[in-house]
């Protein structure tokens, strides 16, 4: 049977009446910034990244459509304790402008899981609380490995270094240099930071079941903390220019940060976005490895 269109409308109408002024204000943000991104753009506005993450995006929907409503949903933490770690979250993210600590591994890892862990244990919140589980890195994470097979052609053609990363295709080696390059980004820059931002973040402002104000909120800021990267880095092609900066994070990392926050809010599960941020992350950074290993000239 066919949906009837008038209820579809009305499940429309009744899911924006529903909407909290808290939530309304993290749709206008998402909107606003968007929008800069797609103005202060140098090239033309392409739809191509969206929609191709819409699409996994509407795949975690329907994947997760029976369960929602038998599983727990997500732990609300106690007040008190969303408060310290929405504090400790802004802390790190405004000192990002004035202590260098995005190039040091041993600083993220610090700033970004280890404090973290110790303030979570201080507080009594067991990590699984965050969706997180050492024990099983690899379990359930089929629907992430089917999502990065989705996104493996826009990686091919749309990443940086796309046509390198063609080329190095062509040869034998490329498969264990991929796993290679995302297994770095995994340890380096997409377990530490999604700790923070698709665990830490939401848990300190997550007071229902409903997911618009985590997810929305983690992806502004996690586009944010991309800023300084873009704007203080003299190799960035936006150094210390402000609007080109916000633009790259806005169409960029913006909606990567909704991606991947959707997949682990409905998945209950912090490792899909891991896996996923390091694949993409991977796959851009791919051409870079080569380079370092000598199989690309400097």
């Amino acid at each position: 049977m066919h949906p009837n269109p008038a209820d579809q409308l009305t499940r429309l109408r009744h899911l924006l009446h529903s909407l909290k002024p808290s939530e309304w204000t993290v749709l206008g943000l998402l909107a606003l910034f968007y929008a800069l991104g797609v103005v202060v753009a140098e090239t033309a506005w392409s739809p191509a990244l969206p929609l191709s993450l819409l699409v996994p995006g509407f795949y975690y929907q329907w994947r997760y459509r029976v369960t929602e409503s038998t599983r727990e949903p997500w732990p609300v933490l106690p007040s008190n304790t969303r408060i310290i770690l929405g504090s400790y979250c802004l802390v790190y993210l405004l000192s990002l402008w004035f202590v260098p600590i995005l190039g040091s591994m041993v600083l993220l890892w610090l700033v970004q899981f280890t404090l973290p862990v110790i303030l979570l244990r201080r507080l009594r919140v067991p990590l699984g609380n965050l969706g997180f589980n050492w024990r099983n890195p690899f379990r359930n994470n089929l629907d992430a490995v089917l999502v990065a097979m989705f996104l493996l052609p826009l990686l091919v053609f749309g990443a940086r270094d796309a046509s390198l990363i063609q080329a190095l295709a062509t040869h034998w080696y490329f498969p264990f240099l991929l796993l290679l390059s995302i297994a770095s980004m995994a340890l380096t820059v997409a377990l530490p930071e999604e700790f923070v931002f698709r665990g830490l973040l939401p848990a300190s402002v997550r007071s229902d079941r409903r997911w618009i104000l985590p997810v929305g909120l983690s992806a502004l800021i996690f586009a944010l903390y991309h800023l300084p990267m873009r704007y203080l880095n003299g190799a960035s092609p936006f150094h210390q220019e402000l609007l080109g900066a916000l633009g790259a994070v806005a169409r960029e990392q913006l909606l990567l940060g909704l991606l991947l926050g959707y997949a682990v809010f409905k998945s209950h599960n912090l490792w899909h976005g891991i896996w996923l941020h390091a694949f993409i992350n991977g796959f851009s950074q791919v051409a870079s490895l080569a380079r370092q290993l000598g199989l690309l000239e400097p």
